[in-house]
């Protein structure tokens, strides 16, 4: 544990440096005048590459997870193929509602995002959501109209005036409740990656802030949790990646399917197999 807390300090110091970085590079709109004067491509082309590689490769690891989970080939193969079709059901479910699995999407987050985010931390479950809840909604609060534009054509989902109050005074709610949680157990480095994490949702694109989000502070700190060595396990990241690069790939280069229209499907479908699969494995190697 000594071990684990230690690679949690070095994360939280290097996400800080990549925060600043990110935040001092970026103007707040979506044609970065810092990357323009470079003649580099969008923020948004930047935040896609992330997802689709660190941000994705997290997930990927449940490919070894599942290979180390036993000797019996026909298990190994029996998970992996639920495993494929649980994602492959995320996918129809997606194109029947959108609207439906949007909000599911959502819901998953709140539990996914505190569970992952604060492994190592001592911290309960109850406590755990409440952290899920509020790297969910700095997007939303900090950015409605923009993530109202992204919601509609993704799924037809809008964000009235009293639904956003609602949100407002979860959040709200949610920021005092942690605040008394980072104090009673001295997580001072905790609060101010979370702390940045809200001006840079205040200050950046809430695509730009979710890859910035998802890569560098919860699929590294997914990484430290998995304990793996980057050498050894960066074939399993690419397996299991590759697949979906080379779809989106060509999806976002030869068709006319924006890039958004890629990245919410997808991780949807991905994170119910994510999510389900400790439950999976409990099952068929029982």
């Amino acid at each position: 544990m000594h071990y684990l807390n230690k690679k949690i300090t070095y994360h939280q110091i290097l996400f800080l440096f990549l925060s600043l970085v990110i935040i001092f590079s970026y103007s707040g709109n979506i044609e970065s005048d810092y990357l323009m004067a470079f003649n580099l491509p969008s923020p948004i082309f930047w935040s896609f590459v992330m997802i689709a590689t660190l941000g994705m490769g997290h997930g990927a690891l449940d490919g070894k997870i599942i290979w180390d989970s036993t000797n019996n080939r026909v298990s190994k193969l029996k998970i992996y193929c639920i495993y494929i079709g649980i994602v492959m059901f995320g996918l129809v479910l997606w194109f029947l509602s959108p609207f439906i699995s949007l909000i599911i999407l959502l819901l998953m987050s709140l539990v996914h995002f505190g569970e992952s985010d604060m492994q190592g931390y001592k911290t309960t479950k109850f406590e755990n959501i409440y952290w899920g809840i509020i790297v969910t909604l700095i997007p939303v609060v900090f950015k409605i109209e923009e993530v109202n534009n992204i919601f509609l054509p993704l799924a037809g989902l809008q964000i009235n005036s009293l639904i956003y109050s609602l949100i407002v005074i979860i959040f709200l709610f949610a920021i005092l409740f942690w605040s008394k949680i980072l104090f009673q157990k001295k997580l001072f480095l905790l609060g101010v990656s979370l702390s940045i994490m809200m001006v840079a949702g205040y200050l950046l694109h809430p695509l730009v802030w979710f890859a910035y989000y998802f890569c560098f502070f919860h699929g590294m700190k997914a990484i430290i949790n998995y304990s793996i060595n980057i050498k050894l396990d960066i074939l399993w990241m690419l397996l299991f990646t590759a697949p979906v690069l080379l779809v989106w790939g060509y999806l976002a280069f030869f068709t006319n399917i924006s890039i958004i229209l890629l990245i919410f499907p997808t991780l949807f479908a991905l994170t119910i197999a994510h999510m389900m699969l400790k439950n999976i494995m409990k099952k068929v190697l029982v």
